[in-house]
């Protein structure tokens, strides 16, 4: 795959998860070998229509909003002995949460897990 790798250096400023935060409840998904090399690319925005930076770090993915590098979400990705891997605990910024669901914090974090694989997936609403 030829795409840059994300890192927090990406945009122009990222800012950490604050203290403020909660878990989101657990998410099914497990990635293949080759999926979990993928993840580790993260996601870089390409123009201002591209609203997330997602970057793979310590075992970590990191999403940030792209305008203004809030943290909104960790996800851990838990690593299995075959070289697959899966969701892990996952955490959202309570600060700067977008709703109040629980059930649209998981549909978003699946959002953002599949878009940084390449796959299409429909945006939550």
């Amino acid at each position: 795959m030829d795409r840059p790798r994300a890192t927090r250096e990406s945009i122009h400023r990222v800012t950490p998860m604050p203290a403020s935060r909660a878990r989101v409840e657990p998410i099914d998904r497990t990635f293949t070998a080759e999926e979990r090399k993928t993840l580790e690319l993260g996601l870089v925005p390409k123009s201002m229509d591209d609203h997330w930076l997602v970057f793979f770090e310590e075992g970590w993915l990191y999403a940030h909003r792209s305008w203004s590098g809030i943290c909104r979400y960790m996800i851990r990705i838990d690593d299995n002995a075959d070289g697959t891997a899966r969701v892990g605990e996952t955490w959202v910024n309570m600060k700067e949460r977008m709703t109040l669901s629980k059930d649209y914090d998981v549909r978003l974090v699946r959002y953002l897990v599949e878009r940084t694989l390449g796959n299409e997936w429909p945006f939550p609403t």
